[in-house]
């Protein structure tokens, strides 16, 4: 498999399905997280686990729906646990980094969740 179509049905395709839905989830709780005059960090966070939450359930889906892995167990060992501290991590340091830069762009009228 070198790309298109074929990229998008084998064992990586879940993965790449669930971005859109995943930026979706994360968008809508970050609106939620900065409506709130930027304090919410339980939005701003718990979006992000989601996100990462769906991500991760549709890829270990198209893992099996692919054959790639047989059982739901061995699709969280493949597809999941390998993957899941650094991601954590990421998720964390995009919500410091956005919630710093809607900061700085909107000027100190808001202040970030995190400091």
């Amino acid at each position: 498999m070198s790309g298109g179509l074929q990229m998008l049905m084998g064992p990586t395709g879940g993965y790449l399905w669930s971005f859109p839905l995943a930026g979706a989830v994360v968008g809508w709780a970050a609106d939620r997280a900065f409506a709130r005059g930027g304090r919410s960090a339980v939005y701003l966070y718990g979006g992000i686990l989601a996100g990462i939450a769906v991500i991760y359930a549709v890829g270990v889906a198209g893992l099996i729906a692919s054959g790639a892995v047989h059982t739901l167990r061995r699709g969280l060992q493949v597809g999941v646990v390998p993957f899941l501290w650094f991601d954590l991590l990421k998720g964390y340091l995009a919500g410091v980094v956005s919630a710093r830069v809607r900061s700085a762009v909107l000027g100190e009228r808001r202040q970030a969740p995190l400091a």
